[in-house]
């Protein structure tokens, strides 16, 4: 029940670990126009390598958050979430945000039970999308991305990688989403 609005962090130092928002167990709360090193970014170098946060947003064990009107930058991840074996596993609600510049834009890490990704820009990171359980060990499950979703321009690598294999009840809905312009695979 936690309401975070209106902030932003940046920072002066280089990270190697570590990230600038890191939200542990968070349930019933909503994060609203929070910036993590934003697009005009550190110095307003517009590389991946002056980003300054090792991982932007990471939401750790969730469970009905929201998270609407954001940027996030990372050298690492930008965002990344993941559910928790054993317990809450998901409903997160992404709207309204752009996630660049970043070794992976976006990382849906394991145990998800549930996220809707909306009129979002995921765009010039190395990878834009994994889906992967490198942070949990444990199948996603009901992955939705919808309308206004610009999946878009990665720097090297897909625009959209699926890692999550074995998952007998994993489900990934694309709807209205637009993936394009990648220098190897789309998805």
């Amino acid at each position: 029940n936690w309401n975070f609005h209106d902030f932003r962090m940046t920072s002066s130092t280089t990270m190697t670990a570590g990230s600038a928002f890191h939200a542990k167990l968070l349930g019933r709360s909503f994060i609203r126009n929070v910036v993590m090193d934003g697009q005009d970014g550190s110095l307003g170098v517009q590389t991946i390598a002056a980003s300054k946060f090792w991982n932007g947003f990471w939401f750790d064990g969730i469970d009905t958050t929201t998270l609407d009107g954001f940027e996030a930058r990372g050298r690492n991840d930008g965002l990344r979430f993941n559910g928790k074996v054993g317990g809450p596993q998901g409903d997160l609600f992404i709207r309204s945000g752009k996630i660049s510049l970043c070794n992976v834009g976006l990382r849906i890490g394991g145990a998800i039970g549930g996220v809707n990704l909306d009129d979002t820009d995921i765009i010039a990171n190395n990878i834009n999308v994994s889906i992967d359980q490198t942070i949990v060990a444990t199948a996603n499950n009901q992955i939705f991305f919808g309308k206004g979703l610009a999946i878009d321009t990665p720097v090297t690598g897909p625009c959209m990688q699926v890692l999550d294999i074995g998952a007998s009840e994993s489900y990934l809905f694309l709807t209205g989403t637009w993936i394009a312009s990648s220098p190897n695979n789309g998805l």
